[in-house]
């Protein structure tokens, strides 16, 4: 993997060692971001990526996203990912996360992507 930004490290042991939450089950950084991989039980199926940049800057592009799910999520080229944008009232903001849900194999969003209707 490489996105111009050096290739992946695997940082699941310490990232399983130091985190408060069971759920979390890897890691990886690279000159440019860090990503914790959640698995939750209660959604089952469902890969949980945090992305968030070393320096603290708010912007991913699209691309890199699109490339770390694909790179990072298990069978993630064939998988659908969203991000939620919630009611104002369920807006968690505190840090510069992106937050991927990386959707169970043969999920499709109820919409089709390809069109565009006005």
């Amino acid at each position: 993997m490489n996105l111009g930004v050096g290739h992946w490290e695997n940082r699941s042991v310490i990232v399983r060692s130091m985190h408060p939450n069971p759920a979390a089950v890897g890691g990886f950084c690279n000159l440019v971001y860090a990503v914790t991989h959640f698995q939750h039980s209660r959604y089952p199926g469902v890969d949980h990526l945090c992305v968030q940049r070393h320096d603290g800057g708010i912007q991913v592009p699209w691309s890199d996203l699109q490339r770390i799910k694909d790179e990072l999520a298990p069978g993630g080229p064939q998988r659908c990912a969203i991000e939620v944008y919630p009611p104002l009232h369920n807006v968690v903001d505190n840090c510069n996360l992106r937050h991927i849900w990386v959707m169970p194999a043969g999920w499709t969003p109820p919409v089709d992507l390809r069109e565009v209707r006005v």
